[in-house]
């Protein structure tokens, strides 16, 4: 089986797979970057209070980098040995 570069992965919970889930996903699947996605914003509506927060599912000692908009490119270059999380600035 070949390697899995880029994972987006929920993990708001509720409605997808929770934080915890979402941390054993990446560690079975064992991407080189993962983005996180499904999480709850400031702003949203009380609709969606019991969704996690992008927080719950980074745990310390991860490689992380919150970018400064929506949007991004992978570049081989991003593809490190030691995993990576991105995490977009969302607006809500």
């Amino acid at each position: 089986m070949g390697a899995v570069h880029a994972l987006f992965v929920p993990v708001g919970g509720i409605y997808t797979i929770g934080p915890e889930q979402a941390r054993k996903v990446m560690g079975s699947i064992r991407p080189r970057m993962t983005v996180p996605m499904h999480y709850k914003l400031l702003g949203m509506s009380a609709t969606f209070d019991g969704l996690s927060d992008v927080e719950d599912s980074i745990r310390g000692g991860d490689s992380i980098r919150r970018l400064d908009g929506p949007s991004f490119t992978i570049d081989k270059r991003d593809l490190q040995e030691r995993a990576l999380t991105v995490v977009p600035k969302l607006d809500s």
